[in-house]
Formats: C-alpha cells, structure tokens, sequence
C-alpha cells in the first residue's frame, strides 16, 4: 500500500514539474499602440481596455486588462496566448467606448496599432 502511495504522489510531482516548465518557457505577446485624435495630437490620460475573445460563452469578449495612456498617447499591453482580441478607448468620465479596433495575434510578438478618437467625442 505505502509503495503505491509514493508511486502516485511522485507521478504528481512529475506532472507539476512538467507544467512548471512548460510555463517558463511560455512565449508572450506585446500589443502596443497610440490614441490621437483625428488632428493627429497624442491623447493622454485615456483609459485603455484589453478584452479576449471567448468562444465559449456570451458576451464574446471578455476585458482582462487595463492600461491608461501616457503623455504621448501610448500604451502597452502583454499576453500570453495567440488569438483575437478587442482594444477599446473609453471616454474619460462617461462610461462609453470613443474608439476601439480588432486584433489578432497570429505569430508576431508584437502588433502595433493606432487609435484615433474625434475630439467632439470627449466632449
């Protein structure tokens, strides 16, 4: 009985082991890009949200990170995993979306894009 105890238990630490390393060699994704406004003039201070798709259930994307944008308009999100994702520019104090672009990670590590957001949209 105690040898297969010790059988199953090491056969779990293998498996955890072998997790542990497939997660370190995990490869990531970098989505980077810039607000401005249709003037071109870099947007800051703009709240940016990152949703993946989910193929599973409803709604379809769902929002897994935040970001707001720097003085330049800029802003950077990193993922782990290929796939289709949803980059949203919301308005700085009313809850509603001014500008947002699809993106899918397919094989490059980094995508880059540009947002543009009608100034009379922030009014």
């Amino acid at each position: 009985m105690i040898n297969c105890v010790l059988k199953i238990e090491l056969s779990f630490f293998t498996l955890w082991l072998i997790a542990s390393c497939a997660s370190v060699n995990a490869k990531s994704y970098v989505i980077e890009g810039q607000v401005s406004s249709t003037s071109g003039s870099p947007l800051n201070g703009l709240r940016v949200s990152l949703s993946k798709k989910n193929d599973l259930s409803y709604p379809s994307f769902k929002e897994i990170e935040k970001a707001v944008s720097d003085n330049k308009g800029r802003f950077l999100f990193t993922v782990e995993r290929r796939g289709e994702y949803l980059v949203e520019v919301w308005h700085p104090r009313k809850y509603v979306v001014v500008s947002g672009r699809t993106v899918t990670i397919d094989h490059e590590e980094t995508v880059k894009l540009s947002l543009q957001v009608d100034e009379e949209r922030l009014d």
